[in-house]
């Protein structure tokens, strides 16, 4: 895949906290933080809308756990996302704020195609 760049990354609201990536495209952005899934997009009038599908694990009877995706949806103004910077994207459902930072720091070699693959599961799964 040409032109990819992988930053890591931390999103947070207010009881949670993730580290993770975030993968820079010339045609998508997208975040993995460990088994949450971030997309985001970025419209003509600069509105920046993230989906994060989180996973939850419900006990629903022990030792019988039950696993599903919960989307999340957040939106501010402005340029697309660049490293370095902290971004806070407010839902319009009366949830926490998320706040998004991108590190400076890419990942690169052996370690940026595992988290691609991981990715690429992960789109999968929580998508389906």
């Amino acid at each position: 895949m040409d032109n990819v760049l992988i930053y890591e990354a931390t999103y947070r609201m207010e009881n949670v906290f993730a580290e993770g990536f975030i993968i820079l495209t010339n045609e998508y952005v997208e975040g993995i933080f460990a088994n949450d899934y971030m997309a985001i997009y970025s419209e003509i009038n600069k509105i920046i809308t993230v989906t994060l599908r989180t996973l939850i694990v419900e006990v629903v009877k022990y030792p019988i756990f039950k696993m599903n995706y919960i989307s999340h949806q957040f939106s501010t103004t402005g340029e697309l996302l660049c490293p370095g910077k902290e971004y806070v994207f407010f839902s319009n459902i009366n949830l926490d704020d998320l706040h998004l930072s991108i590190s400076e720091d890419t990942v690169e070699g052996e370690k940026a195609d595992t988290i691609l693959n991981q990715l690429l599961k992960l789109r999968q799964i929580s998508q389906s």
